[in-house]
């Protein structure tokens, strides 16, 4: 049996949306194809978008697909001319031939040979992978070292709270500097502070920003939580810009990228 292969999502632009092709797998024998626009749109010119889209990458890869578009938000796009099904779907028949259009196509009428790996895995023998078993030593080993960061943390927490002041109490000249120069370092910040506090030394802007941040975020919790139902349409409206800039972003990104490789 294969292992599972896992790949990448191919994507690129077009003139007001990014177009994301998400490979299928042994999960999932359905490949799904994203239109996110960026700017304004019509019903009409999503559908007609979607209808020029599906046949470019059908043909490119003829696995089940299915075509669907996204506002500038990333929210699925309803298309009251088609229904309560607004996706493109297609699939190939037992002669090969695409099916398609504004419909679900029940797992009944797609053929077992379409949907089986081998098949799978013959359209898609060019494309990068990973298998599972890959991708579970890759997530394991960033994990093993930022374990590993963490305890040299603990370590480095563990002799500057524990080991220098027992050095201090047990003596000895090696061990009594290093508790020296601690004391001294002690002090030193100790009245670093408090001739900040006293007005000798005016604060830092940074760390002024940091204060006026601080206070805001407090001032704001105490006003969140006297009207929830504004905190919760703030918050939604927060998410949706988040979502428009970085689907932007994302989409000038790949934009410079496509530049880049045409000039080279």
């Amino acid at each position: 049996m294969i292992q599972a292969r896992l790949r990448d999502s191919e994507k690129q632009i077009r003139e007001n949306y990014l177009v994301e092709y998400s490979f299928a797998n042994s999960h999932c024998y359905l490949a799904t194809l994203s239109l996110t626009y960026i700017n304004t749109y019509s019903e009409s010119q999503v559908v007609a978008d979607i209808e020029y889209e599906f046949p470019i990458w059908y043909q490119r890869y003829p696995i089940p697909l299915m075509v669907s578009a996204f506002d500038p938000s990333g929210s699925l796009i309803h298309l009251k001319s088609k229904g309560d099904w607004t996706h493109y779907c297609g699939h190939p028949d037992t002669d090969n031939k695409c099916v398609s259009g504004w419909r679900h196509f029940p797992d009944s009428v797609i053929s077992d040979f379409v949907k089986s790996e081998e098949y799978r895995e013959s359209v898609y023998a060019a494309i990068p992978y990973e298998t599972s078993e890959e991708v579970k030593k890759r997530v394991d080993k960033e994990y093993l070292q930022r374990a590993i960061a963490v305890r040299w943390l603990r370590y480095l927490y563990l002799f500057v709270v524990v080991i220098i002041p027992l050095a201090w109490l047990i003596g000895g000249l090696f061990c009594s500097i290093i508790a020296i120069f601690s004391t001294i370092w002690a002090f030193c910040s100790s009245g670093f502070r408090a001739m900040k506090a006293f007005g000798f030394i005016k604060e830092s802007a940074i760390a002024q920003t940091k204060r006026d941040e601080s206070s805001k975020k407090e001032h704001y919790f105490y006003h969140c939580s006297r009207n929830p139902e504004g905190f919760e349409r703030l918050r939604n409206e927060n998410w949706d810009r988040e979502q428009r800039e970085s689907i932007k972003k994302e989409y000038s990104e790949i934009a410079d990228k496509q530049k880049d490789s045409l000039t080279l």
